[in-house]
């Protein structure tokens, strides 16, 4: 059985406000004393995405359906697995990753160990790089600009 995901974007502030009492979420740290939309809703849908310590990848079918059963490492498949961790970049951060992979979806939270299959750490998430612009300075001690390619979900692997 699945259930389908909840849609807080039509919700007035008051409603989000009282879910996230409701559902004992911190308080989302007000931006110049407003309320921060954004933030509130990201951590509702964390909220909903967490089964049990929160630690699993949650996948979702092509309508967007959250399925009930978490892929799991078996013991016999475990080589096609990797613990990992992904890192924030910013304090503004959205708390999960979101990866797609042939019509699938795919949730995975931040600044937790998880098991994510190899063929998504190979094809979406090694393959997110931008270009950034970086000053650097030459041997001469003059400085220049120059493009470096930046990992768009930093991670970590986790050995045990």
């Amino acid at each position: 059985m699945s259930t389908k995901k909840t849609s807080y974007h039509h919700m007035t502030n008051d409603e989000i406000q009282e879910l996230l009492t409701e559902r004992k979420i911190p308080e989302i740290d007000l931006k110049g004393g407003k309320f921060d939309r954004k933030k509130a809703i990201s951590e509702l849908e964390m909220f909903d995405m967490k089964s049990g310590d929160g630690t699993e990848l949650i996948e979702t079918d092509e309508d967007g359906i959250v399925k009930e059963e978490r892929p799991k490492p078996s013991k016999g498949d475990a080589e096609d697995w990797e613990k990992i961790m992904f890192h924030s970049t910013s304090q503004d951060d959205d708390p999960y990753v979101f990866m797609g992979h042939n019509g699938k979806a795919y949730y995975a939270p931040k600044e937790e160990p998880i098991f994510i299959p190899k063929f998504l750490l190979n094809s979406c998430i090694k393959d997110a790089v931008e270009d950034r612009e970086v000053v650097e300075r030459d041997p001469d001690g003059k400085k220049r600009t120059v493009i470096k390619k930046i990992h768009r979900f930093p991670y970590t692997i986790v050995r045990d």
